[in-house]
């Protein structure tokens, strides 16, 4: 990919992301006025998936690993499901979401009771031949929290959003 080519895309999934970060950061301060269609949790799962699908997000996680980040930044973005060392986070199992977002494997859980629109999200791949199958599931307080991070991570990172854009 050219310079020219990436700078281009870079641009657009700014335009995306930002959207999505105005619409969420509008609804959290002036919840009777917001009259979006759609709900926070719905543009915390479409931004995740943004970030999964379009951004090199190997890059960006590497770049948190490393030891010359300020201690402040360190600590601010210090999220479990960040670190390639969880296994159970979602740095760890990046390969495995790529694919269910490719197979089309990804769902929106709903509540019990259908009050709130979104419970959080999953992800799967189905049983192989050789009987290994993959699941994971968000909840929303921990997809708004690996939201957060990677916003504060692409801002740190070089992708020209701002943590004041919206979280």
């Amino acid at each position: 990919m050219n310079d020219k080519q990436r700078t281009e895309d870079t641009r657009r999934l700014t335009l995306g992301l930002r959207h999505n970060f105005t619409q969420i950061q509008y609804s959290w301060e002036y919840p009777k006025r917001a009259y979006e269609h759609v709900s926070v949790p719905a543009q915390l799962v479409m931004t995740l998936l943004t970030f999964v699908a379009l951004t090199p997000l190997e890059e960006i996680l590497d770049f948190l690993a490393e030891d010359s980040l300020m201690p402040r930044i360190k600590q601010e973005l210090d999220i479990p499901d960040l670190k390639l060392d969880h296994p159970d986070g979602l740095a760890a199992n990046l390969a495995q979401w790529r694919a269910a977002i490719g197979s089309g494997c990804v769902e929106m859980v709903m509540t019990p009771d259908s009050r709130r629109l979104l419970a959080g999200l999953r992800a799967w791949i189905p049983a192989t031949a050789d009987g290994t199958a993959w699941e994971m599931t968000l909840d929303i307080e921990r997809l708004a929290g690996i939201v957060r991070g990677l916003v504060g991570a692409a801002f740190y990172w070089g992708l020209p959003l701002s943590p004041s854009d919206g979280l």
